[in-house]
């Protein structure tokens, strides 16, 4: 039937911090080590600006982790088109 997903294909829902690793790597327990260490960084970063700025601790953190992938997915891009015409 149309909009059925087949048996041998499984859906996998990833969190921010994991799309911006997983498009490289496909080794699990790295991606998870490294998605662990980005979101106690960005949430210690976050709580700070929350501190300094007087701003919701839980918005600020949430905003600052799309900011980091943002800047992840530019860059992933910009060095598509630089190092593409050179391939």
């Amino acid at each position: 039937m149309a909009g059925e997903v087949p048996q041998n294909h499984q859906k996998r829902h990833l969190s921010i911090r994991e799309m911006g690793f997983f498009h490289s790597k496909n080794n699990l327990k790295n991606m998870m080590i490294f998605a662990t260490i980005i979101g106690i960084i960005i949430t210690f970063f976050g709580s700070i600006l929350s501190l300094n700025y007087n701003l919701p601790p839980g918005a600020t953190i949430v905003i600052s982790l799309a900011i980091l992938f943002i800047i992840a997915i530019s860059i992933k891009n910009l060095k598509q088109v630089v190092i593409k015409p050179f391939d």
